[in-house]
């Protein structure tokens, strides 16, 4: 359908928990949070 979602959160562990939903519905998706190194970002 091409929906699209953008999650915010404080919570790390919230955006774990999330990604593990979405890997079990095999849902594709992309994660960027702190542990990213900022030229891998772009």
């Amino acid at each position: 359908r091409g929906n699209r979602v953008l999650i915010f959160s404080q919570m790390v562990r919230m955006l774990d928990i999330l990604a593990e939903y979405l890997k079990y519905r095999q849902f594709p998706f992309q994660r960027l949070d702190d542990s990213i190194k900022g030229e891998l970002r772009k």
